[in-house]
């Protein structure tokens, strides 16, 4: 499906609560954004992976303790806060709002944790990039205007493809040289072959996934 029909199928069915997933630089953020203005309260896991783990543990807010909560891989008590903090948070707007949640979770384990109970109707939509090219503008657009700004918000795997020098050379020019460009392409590469295995398994758990194709 398209962004707009999922769109129109929202508005048309008006589902109490949205969950939007899906790989970095896909478009989830816009997409919570517009249904924001159409009257869906927002609510973003980054900012509860904050309050639930990175405050309360007193971790450094890196990538890894978004990893904690979104692929399982950390301490349990950090993960079950995080799943708890995520329901009560969904639970206390639902009392007056529909609600879209914004959040990259990875395992369908903490997915269906989230959403049990009295939040297991949920309407799931996942971004899934396809078009390589598309995607590399994507990717590349957020790194150029987030080298000079220090907010790119690319995640840790894309970093460590990249050395400090060819940074630093970027800066000074603003040129991609081929390190860069590359680094770029296979990260993009490894995000889609990722994205289409985390998107067969969300599929054994959900089936009435809602796929836009970006």
């Amino acid at each position: 499906m398209t962004k707009d029909e999922v769109i129109n199928d929202i508005k048309l069915k008006k589902p109490r609560i949205v969950y939007i997933s899906g790989k970095t630089s896909t478009g989830k953020t816009t997409f919570s954004k517009e249904l924001q203005t159409a009257g869906y309260k927002g609510i973003e896991l980054d900012n509860v992976v904050t309050e639930s783990i990175v405050k309360p543990f007193n971790i450094t807010p890196t990538t890894e303790a978004f990893m904690t909560a979104y692929r399982d891989t950390g301490p349990k008590e950090q993960v079950a806060a995080f799943i708890f903090a995520a329901r009560e948070n969904i639970l206390k707007e639902i009392t007056t709002s529909s609600v879209v949640v914004d959040g990259a979770i990875a395992r369908s384990r903490i997915l269906k944790e989230v959403f049990s109970g009295e939040l297991a109707d949920f309407y799931f939509v996942y971004f899934h990039p396809t078009d390589v090219e598309e995607y590399k503008r994507r990717i590349t657009e957020r790194f150029i205007a987030g080298v000079h700004t220090g907010t790119t918000a690319l995640p840790k795997n894309f970093w460590a493809l990249i050395s400090d020098g060819d940074v630093g050379q970027f800066k000074l020019t603003g040129v991609l040289n081929e390190n860069l460009k590359k680094a770029i392409a296979d990260f993009v590469s490894g995000s889609i072959e990722e994205s289409k295995q985390r998107l067969f398994d969300f599929k054994q758990q959900f089936p009435d996934i809602y796929v836009v194709e970006v």
